[in-house]
């Protein structure tokens, strides 16, 4: 598939580590104030040429490292919360970042954990860099070159620096800096992230013709279950939170399979091409592949965002294909987000003139959506094919934050009013993409029982 400018995904990884003990609590020392100053100038450049652009926090969690396990006296250093979430607050306050334009990634223990997990929440069009301090460069350089580089994400690194105590320095390049060395490529040869289920790359076709790609996560039992994960608008197949639940679900024997949509990742066609109509159609593809290739019988549905559309005309047409739903995130009312460009105004005028309306700029959601869309939404509507959901009467579990900005939950609400078999897991707010995600041990906690449910039901 054609890679548009304006498909890539570029993430600024902040590795924040130097914070100082202030008279109210933790602030970002000198060292991290100038990763600070550094990310900040590439994140108005990029906002400035209309990219796509996230700045990405991660940081040692509270009580997390070495030196503090061994040295209980340095306890009262320790920050109460994780350093990450130090930058990420002062990057909003102080460097003016919008919030809208920030990710936190799960802390952990070293530099090296640190970037695994902000790897593991990129979209896979990532195009990354990485703000650290200087004199940390060259381990992140040597840890970046394993953890992205070998799994093809382009990468860069940005080193900032800032005056530092001359012994306190000698003593790194002298003996610190040799030993976590030694420990990272030992970490990085031996020791494993996380557990994950075996895997195995499917290319099917769609109705059309269209070449689809997904991957399948295999029960470590036999089964004959299998959950179907779809991805919303601008995702893939391997972004963060269904690899999560998809190793979950493997692991607790449910087999599970991920797929681009046309138009996404590495499937066929382009974004102009996309249409709910075609993404139920991959849709169905998808699960005869499932059941005539691998021999599943018994299957489960996982909507992410944009994703629902599809769920909901697949359910519609075929309630009786699936025994349980997950609607994660889910879009639901199409006609007040995704209807044609107003008359006259300049998205029509670009719409005419190139064949697409781009909307989302310079978030991960960015997209083209093309004609043949916008003609496909009339259809359904006018059609009354999205008043249909009723018809399912399995177990559907809605996931869902409150504070959702992106799909408000009140519509989601609206929509399966009259379902009775529906089950609710609501959090109360999440941090991500203005509610819209979630990440860290929230995503854990909520992939843990989104598997619990399928695990019952299915």
């Amino acid at each position: 598939m054609e890679k548009h400018k304006e498909s890539r995904h570029h993430a600024i990884i902040v590795l924040g580590k130097a914070t100082h003990r202030g008279p109210e609590g933790h602030i970002v020392s000198p060292r991290g104030k100038e990763v600070l100053k550094s990310a900040a100038r590439s994140y108005e450049e990029h906002r400035k040429a209309g990219h796509d652009v996230v700045v990405y926090f991660t940081g040692n969690m509270p009580n997390f490292t070495w030196a503090q396990r061994v040295t209980p006296l340095t306890a009262k250093h320790t920050p109460a919360k994780p350093q990450s979430h130090i930058f990420k607050s002062a990057a909003i306050s102080e460097h003016g970042i919008s919030e809208e334009h920030t990710a936190t990634a799960r802390g952990g223990s070293d530099l090296m954990q640190n970037l695994i997990h902000a790897r593991d929440i990129l979209p896979s069009n990532a195009v990354v860099e990485i703000h650290v301090d200087g004199y940390q460069s060259r381990r992140a350089r040597m840890v970046a070159d394993r953890v992205l580089g070998k799994h093809g994400i382009e990468y860069e690194i940005h080193p900032s620096y800032a005056p530092r105590n001359t012994a306190m320095m000698a003593f790194e390049r002298a003996i610190y800096e040799p030993i976590e060395s030694l420990y990272m490529r030992i970490a990085l040869d031996v020791f494993g992230t996380a557990k994950n289920a075996m895997q195995e790359k499917v290319e099917f076709d769609s109705l059309d013709g269209t070449r689809l790609v997904g991957t399948l996560y295999k029960s470590r039992v036999p089964t004959d279950k299998c959950v179907i994960l779809c991805h919303g608008i601008a995702g893939r197949k391997e972004q963060l939170d269904i690899r999560a639940l998809a190793n979950r679900l493997a692991n607790n024997g449910i087999s599970a399979f991920a797929f681009d949509f046309i138009g996404h990742g590495e499937s066929g066609g382009r974004q102009e091409e996309m249409t709910l109509s075609k993404e139920k159609e991959n849709l169905e593809s998808a699960i005869a592949q499932m059941q005539g290739k691998y021999g599943f019988r018994q299957f489960g549905l996982v909507a992410f965002s944009f994703a629902g559309g599809a769920a909901e005309l697949f359910l519609a047409e075929h309630p009786d294909r699936i025994k349980a739903a997950a609607f994660w995130s889910a879009r639901f009312d199409f006609a007040a987000s995704h209807s044609r460009p107003a008359k006259g105004s300049e998205a029509e005028k670009h719409l005419n003139r190139e064949g697409y309306d781009l909307r989302g700029k310079g978030n991960p959601w960015a997209f083209r959506y093309g004609e043949a869309f916008f003609e496909d939404l009339e259809m359904l509507m006018r059609t009354g094919k999205f008043a249909k959901l009723g018809k399912y009467s399995g177990p559907l579990l809605i996931v869902h934050a409150e504070n959702d900005r992106v799909n408000p939950l009140t519509e989601v609400e609206e929509a399966v009013k009259s379902m009775k078999n529906v089950q609710r897991l609501i959090a109360k707010e999440s941090t991500a993409y203005g509610g819209h995600a979630f990440m860290g041990r929230q995503l854990d906690n909520v992939a843990d029982e989104v598997t619990q449910f399928f695990t019952k039901e299915i």
